[in-house]
């Protein structure tokens, strides 16, 4: 090698370092850029009420790369909207909290009071936004941005074209994000498809990925054209099939005798399967592209989140794979109940949980369904995903996100926690399955976490089954004629044919007043003879019917428990009577398992299952009762202990466990040490009794709740 050769090489060596230097620092310089206006634009669309423009660009923004001002915009934006209790948990996962956050902190705890003004958040925003430092340039062309994601609704001819010729001087990702969100609005999928193709060439972040992918999905976009010969054939068949249907039924007009009817009748109803098969698989093929794209390019980069996984369970629904699509939404709601970060999607699906958790027994509650609809639009980033969210059957992704969250909750509770050994305490839990009455539970499969620390230590031990003795107590009431009482009557048919012969049943009906229809018996002729004679009429008395099944129940070996379904308010009476009502029922040891059918009162009925160690489900209208009959049986069935020793402060009375399955489900209760506070309350107006030591043998810390 010669000498020049020789001095060459460490030449060129530091040349090729400062290259892949400026490089580096080029793009550290651009990812930094696209996160401030991210921030920037998150920033002002809070304060002109755009909050769910604003959470996307912040966590997209945090996505990037996890920095404080995009926590701080994502936390602040759920104060605006009242969510105290999902900004303060977020926060308490930050590890390293800025003055900021604390600042927001201490609003939500004062605003819980009663004692918080909202000039106090206006001004937290504002010292948010200070450390937000744009250029004149780069801000006044974020206003443009702002200003597209303003228009929502509001579209006039004239300021779109000067936005979009403002936007098109820039291909920032931003800007490029506003023309696709333009160009949506005004129906142009064809011109966001592009853009898209254009925006995840230059940056190709999930988010901008799940962006293309629902406008794929559409099947509205250029991308259709790589499908149009399968589209085409598949077209023809659909005609083809159609014109030999129309013909069936041709013939079915003249046809006589009812052998040749019931021929082309079953044939006309081949026809229509096969043509509605067709159809599925027509309206499948730009999903299932969409899809493929999705796993092809994400599962490489390692963005497999929160948000991979909901994305899938969308698409995979909307082509008729419902296990598929149910793995992958119980993992990202189980994901995001566990995940510290605050990335995009995983807020958003986390405060539709929350609200399904404080409000478990209302299928159809509206905040529900607006948070849904928040998660999708932020999911699809407003790619019209209304019109694509029903699939053939005329099921929706949201029916189907409040299924899954009803299955997480259902297939397991914790129906009381017994410290009467403490620091030793005995975790009870039941089981629903719905392939099998018996499932052998094993202690690998559970997951058992105490004052927010996991306990491995634990034994599970199966409750052995005494004699069952169950008292169906129904409401009768005016409010129950017609479907109400037809359902249940069909409803407790099923049951009382589904329960071990073993188990005796009794029935007590209430209106004004309660009857027992039938006493305790192992004979399920007799009940259901019974059944049959029921009618409804009168007012609500459930205090009535919890008596009269209490009187059913009285005396009888084993396990006694009252299955009550109504569909109302109570009675005043019946109400001012109720507590009383509970302190007899956990006397005698009778567990009441609750159903709300329609309009019933579920946060009541929740409180007289919830304090007796049963549970309160929720029947939409009769058609549901008995799928939930049936699973109560199968809680009756499916009962376990986990017996563990507390591990940590240990001096704390007031707690909380959380026992959870693999597949998600998962139930969570706050217990107390000792007298609960619900029994100090109820207890504090009475009269003290003056042989209290003797009567519960000395004092003792221990308690059941």
């Amino acid at each position: 090698m010669s000498r020049i050769n020789k001095l060459l090489i460490p030449i060129i060596i530091v040349l090729v370092g400062i290259i892949i230097m400026g490089n580096v620092a080029s793009k550290y310089t651009s990812k930094q850029r696209n996160i401030e206006e991210n921030n920037y634009i998150a920033y002002r669309l809070i304060e002109e009420g755009n909050l769910q423009r604003a959470r996307l660009l912040a966590g997209h923004a945090n996505e990037i790369k996890n920095n404080e001002v995009s926590e701080q915009l994502l936390l602040i934006s759920y104060c605006f909207e009242d969510e105290y209790g999902v900004t303060l948990e977020k926060a308490e996962k930050i590890k390293k909290q800025s003055k900021i956050i604390r600042e927001i902190v201490k609003y939500c705890n004062d605003a819980n009071e009663g004692i918080a003004f909202q000039s106090d958040l206006i001004l937290i925003l504002d010292d948010i936004g200070d450390q937000i430092k744009l250029s004149k340039k780069r801000k006044e062309m974020a206003e443009a941005i702002i200003s597209a994601y303003s228009m929502d609704g509001y579209l006039y001819f004239d300021d779109i074209d000067d936005l979009e010729e403002k936007l098109s001087k820039s291909d920032n990702p931003n800007a490029l994000r506003a023309r696709i969100h333009l160009a949506n609005q005004e129906g142009d999928t064809l011109e966001a498809e592009e853009l898209a193709i254009k925006l995840v060439t230059k940056d190709n972040s999930f988010t901008n990925k799940t962006l293309l992918a629902n406008l794929v999905a559409t099947g509205r976009g250029r991308s259709v054209d790589k499908d149009s010969d399968k589209i085409d054939r598949l077209n023809k068949e659909i005609r083809s099939k159609e014109k030999s249907r129309d013909d069936l039924k041709d013939k079915l007009y003249y046809a006589t005798g009812e052998t040749m009817l019931a021929l082309l009748q079953s044939q006309i109803e081949a026809r229509e399967k096969e043509i509605n098969d067709l159809y599925n698989e027509l309206n499948g093929i730009p999903i299932r592209r969409a899809l493929n794209y999705i796993i092809g390019t994400s599962s490489k980069l390692g963005d497999e989140g929160i948000a991979y996984k909901l994305q899938l369970a969308r698409f995979y629904f909307l082509l008729g794979e419902d296990e598929l699509a149910k793995d992958n939404l119980q993992t990202a709601i189980v994901e995001s109940i566990s995940s510290d970060k605050m990335e995009y999607m995983s807020n958003e699906i986390y405060r539709v949980v929350k609200a399904y958790e404080k409000d478990i027994n209302y299928m159809d509650n509206n905040d529900i369904n607006t948070l849904i609809n928040d998660l999708l639009l932020a999911l699809t980033q407003n790619t019209q995903y209304y019109s694509y969210n029903y699939r053939h059957d005329g099921k929706s992704f949201n029916q189907f996100i409040i299924e899954v969250l009803n299955n997480i909750h259902t297939k397991l509770y914790i129906s009381k926690v017994d410290t009467s050994n403490y620091p030793e305490v005995d975790v009870y839990i039941n089981m629903s399955d719905n392939q099998n009455h018996k499932k052998q539970l094993r202690k690998s499969k559970l997951n058992l976490v105490e004052m927010g620390k996991e306990i491995n230590n634990f034994e599970l031990i199966e409750v052995e089954q005494s004699q069952l003795n169950i008292c169906l107590v129904l409401d009768t009431s005016g409010s129950m004629d017609g479907s109400g009482i037809d359902g249940a009557k069909k409803a407790i048919h099923n049951f009382i044919q589904s329960v071990d012969r073993e188990v005796q049943i009794g029935l007590v009906t209430f209106e004004s007043s309660a009857y027992t229809v039938c006493d305790i018996t192992p004979s399920t002729g007799t009940i259901a003879k019974a059944v049959d004679s029921l009618y409804a009429s009168g007012g609500t008395n459930i205090s009535s019917g919890l008596l009269a099944g209490m009187e059913v129940l009285d005396n009888k070996e084993g396990n006694n428990i009252i299955v009550l379904l109504s569909d109302g308010a109570d009675g005043y009476d019946s109400m001012y009577q109720m507590d009383s009502v509970i302190q007899m029922l956990n006397n005698k040891g009778i567990s009441v398992y609750s159903i709300g059918l329609a309009y019933a009162d579920m946060n009541y009925l929740d409180n007289i299952s919830s304090r007796t160690g049963g549970k309160s489900l929720f029947a939409s209208d009769s058609y549901d009762l008995g799928i939930i009959y049936d699973t109560i049986n199968q809680y009756i069935m499916n009962n376990y202990i986990l017996r563990f020793k507390v591990v940590g402060e240990v001096e704390k009375l007031t707690r909380t466990v959380t026992v959870s399955l693999e597949d998600g489900s998962y139930d969570t209760k706050t217990y107390t040490v000792g007298v609960s506070m619900d029994d100090i309350e109820l207890e504090k107006d009475k009269e003290p009794m003056s042989n209290f030591y003797q009567q519960i043998g000395g004092s003792s810390k221990g308690g059941v709740n």
